[in-house]
């Protein structure tokens, strides 16, 4: 458990919960947002629920994502290796105070709360690191299977809610921010045409 918060909702496994999940991943199809635009942190296995801000983008398939604060007991979820984990247990927590970190390579940026558990390459191998614990320079695993060193790292406190999840197997996640909101733009506008003028 990520935080000492109250719990809004604690999940349960039922019949209405699985049709819940399968609803809420068909109705993901219908805000698909592209792979290709989309790198995130990879999210380190754990024996125990992992935390995920409320609006944390999750993978349903290499085209669809769901809110984390949408997923039930019951939805599955893509891992990062590309196998499919089972979602077994959900609690949502109020909007609450929290100590939250961005982390920034290259191409990734992503807020997660400091006992996010995040996946590093260390030279014995990939470890598991509090996200608390990182420090610039540390080389992480992103989603594609790639490494990059962080650049930055910015501790803040906000007033947000937080999701705990469980997944079976326990297999590391990719975790992606929304879209934001961008500046509309056009194309290249035709040139006007002059009338010539009569002599």
């Amino acid at each position: 458990i990520c935080t000492s918060g109250t719990v809004r909702s604690a999940i349960v496994p039922s019949t209405s919960a699985l049709e819940a999940a399968s609803a809420t991943e068909t109705s993901c199809l219908g805000s698909v947002f592209s792979q290709d635009s989309m790198v995130s942190l990879v999210s380190a296995a754990t024996k125990g629920p992992r935390c995920f801000l409320a609006d944390a983008l999750l993978k349903v398939d290499n085209i669809c994502y769901i809110r984390a604060a949408d997923v039930k007991i019951g939805s599955h979820l893509l891992a990062a290796s590309g196998q499919p984990v089972s979602v077994t247990a959900v609690q949502i927590y109020e909007n609450e105070e929290q100590e939250l970190v961005d982390l920034s390579t290259e191409t990734v940026m992503l807020t997660v709360t400091v006992s996010h558990r995040v996946m590093v390459q260390r030279r014995s191998g990939p470890q598991t690191v509090f996200a608390g614990a990182l420090k610039v320079g540390d080389d992480v695993h992103v989603g594609g299977g790639g490494i990059e060193k962080l650049q930055r790292i910015a501790h803040f406190r906000l007033v947000t809610g937080i999701v705990d999840l469980t997944f079976s197997p326990d297999e590391p996640v990719e975790a992606f921010h929304p879209p934001r909101p961008s500046i509309l733009s056009k194309g290249h506008g035709e040139a006007k045409t002059r009338r010539g003028t009569r002599s």
